[in-house]
């Protein structure tokens, strides 16, 4: 038996597949939530640890820009692997 098909292989590729859309995910819900404090923020009288948070949040780019290397580092992953698969 080929161990390029072998179906440990056929599921390393489809978690990885499955991180890399977990990992958009959890970016959207996130960005959706710090977003969702920040609006709130403009009508309460007192800024709270989360207002602020999501605040800081909202102005980082570096946790888009690091989630999405993930991902695109997940997806290349499960490409090579089923390069490696299919003949």
């Amino acid at each position: 038996m080929n161990l390029a098909a072998s179906r440990p292989a056929r599921l390393l590729a489809i978690a990885f597949l499955l991180l890399g859309i977990v990992s958009q995910v959890i970016l959207a819900f996130v960005n959706k939530v710090s977003t969702w404090y920040v609006y709130q923020s403009y009508f309460v009288d007192e800024e709270g640890l989360r207002h602020r948070a999501a605040r800081a949040l909202s102005n980082a780019l570096w946790p888009d820009i690091l989630l999405d290397l993930v991902t695109i580092g997940l997806f290349t992953a499960a490409t090579a692997v089923m390069a490696w698969i299919l003949p």
